[in-house]
């Protein structure tokens, strides 16, 4: 028989770490779910940072980060944030216990730190380099701002040899604020001259990629931009749905894992109309209806953050103008109900956007204005 091999001081250490971990996530958790948000206090934010510290610190990243994300949640409900929804931190907690859950069964099975990197997540990604040039066409794309205190923007992109890839520039808003239309004309890295707004419309080829496993693309210095040869609608084939119901099978087929966070599928929405959009500032939330041919419901739910004012903005017009109904964005099932965050407006005839020197068949709702319309006044809903 023969003996296992012996395990590096380095494993076993994160071994013993994992476990400490594991019984450290459930304790609070535990305590969490007893107490209740209404004895939430600023020692509950210090415990869930110490405690992501700790999953970190163990090889569980993806913990790690939910951790982070319901310390955020947290802060929020004690300083009366209209954008907390008790939904979000229960869904937060679920997630931990689940991850935790599954981490447990597995590390107790015997699986050593580097036979759960898909379920724990890496500290750092791994990158390819491609040989081959690399084209690609931008679908959609959506500026953001998150609880961990960075603003970007994200370009999801269609190569014609690798699927849909995403592109995403980001810095601290300590230093950059939180306004994503800025970060849109900043350059995607100290070397690369292009901006997240040159990258935004039309098709490019790219020389040198590095592309990582999850399918993000890596901007990095030696990266070679030139134009490609643009598709048109067809780069749009495999996200087109014209029945709401196929988004319901996609969001199915996507992924049955109850320990993975399912953030929904990224679909083309053919609607026939879309609803005047509602703000409801209780629970900071604008919503409209989009409806298709058999007029099956498909809920437009954006949250009413300072990031999202110019998409709002945007949807009302669409409302008062309905044409195109030709939506790209994510959809998911929450409460029960299908919801849809809408990140561009793709046109059959182009049109001028502000601040750009061509016509284009998309309008990223977040990050952009048809022309004529101005800077303006930007609106605060948050």
């Amino acid at each position: 028989m023969t003996a296992a091999p012996k395990l590096s001081k380095r494993v076993t250490d994160l071994i013993e770490r994992m476990g400490d971990a594991f019984d450290k996530i459930d304790a609070l958790l535990l305590r969490l779910g007893v107490q209740g948000v209404q004895r939430l206090s600023r020692s509950s934010v210090d415990e869930l940072g110490a405690l992501k510290q700790t999953a970190h610190a163990a090889g569980l990243v993806n913990i790690s980060r939910e951790v982070e994300a319901l310390a955020t949640l947290t802060a929020r409900y004690l300083d009366r944030d209209p954008t907390f929804e008790m939904g979000d931190f229960v869904g937060g907690v679920n997630r931990v216990w689940l991850l935790n859950r599954a981490a447990r069964a597995r590390h107790t099975a015997g699986d050593l730190p580097d036979d759960m990197l898909d379920l724990n997540g890496r500290a750092r990604r791994s990158f390819e380099v491609l040989r081959d040039p690399l084209d690609i066409q931008t679908l959609g794309a959506v500026g953001w701002v998150t609880d961990s205190g960075y603003v970007g923007v994200t370009l999801y992109c269609q190569a014609e040899a690798r699927g849909l890839l995403q592109l995403s520039v980001a810095r601290p808003t300590m230093h950059f604020g939180t306004d994503p239309e800025m970060m849109y004309g900043f350059g995607l890295n100290d070397a690369l001259t292009e901006s997240a707004r040159d990258m935004a419309h039309g098709a490019h080829q790219l020389r040198q990629a590095k592309i990582s496993s999850d399918d993000r693309l890596s901007m990095h210095a030696d990266l070679q931009i030139t134009p490609g040869a643009y598709r048109g609608a067809s780069a749009y084939a495999g996200h087109r749905v014209t029945d709401w119901r196929q988004i319901v099978e996609r969001i199915r087929a996507a992924d049955a894992s109850p320990v993975k966070r399912i953030d929904g599928v990224l679909v083309l929405a053919e609607a026939r109309s879309l609803s005047a959009i509602v703000q409801d500032r209780t629970r900071a939330v604008a919503t409209g209806t989009l409806r298709d041919a058999r007029g099956a419901a498909l809920t437009v739910h954006v949250p009413m953050r300072t990031e999202n004012n110019t998409l709002i903005d945007n949807l009302e017009r669409l409302a008062r103008r309905p044409s195109p109904l030709s939506l790209f964005g994510r959809a998911w099932v929450e409460d029960g109900a299908l919801r849809f965050l809408p990140f561009t407006a793709v046109y059959a005839e182009p049109l001028s956007i502000h601040r750009f020197d061509k016509k284009v068949h998309t309008l990223h709702l977040s990050l952009e204005r048809p022309a004529g319309e101005g800077e303006g006044p930007r609106r605060r809903r948050r």
